[in-house]
């Protein structure tokens, strides 16, 4: 029955496989994390992209109140002399 920790060996071994099959998996699996990759970098490109437009617009709307403050304090200092 028992023959001891060596054929326990044997029984675990996993099946041999082919170095062609071997190839295929590990081309499949290096293509599929480039294009990961390739999502990633046009996803952070995209994201930064977004944000800096929108940070551009807030601060062209904060320059137009800042400018319509201005000219309405400039208007209300002529109006006072």
């Amino acid at each position: 029955m028992f023959t001891g920790i060596s054929a326990l060996c044997e029984a675990h071994r996993p099946a041999p496989v082919s170095r062609a099959a071997f190839r295929e998996a590990w081309k499949v699996m290096l293509f599929s994390a480039s294009i990961v990759k390739c999502f990633i970098g046009f996803f952070l490109c995209a994201t930064s992209a977004a944000v800096i437009t929108f940070i551009a617009l807030i601060r062209n709307e904060f320059k137009l109140i800042r400018q319509a403050f201005f000219q309405s304090s400039v208007a209300s200092q002529e109006n006072a002399m």
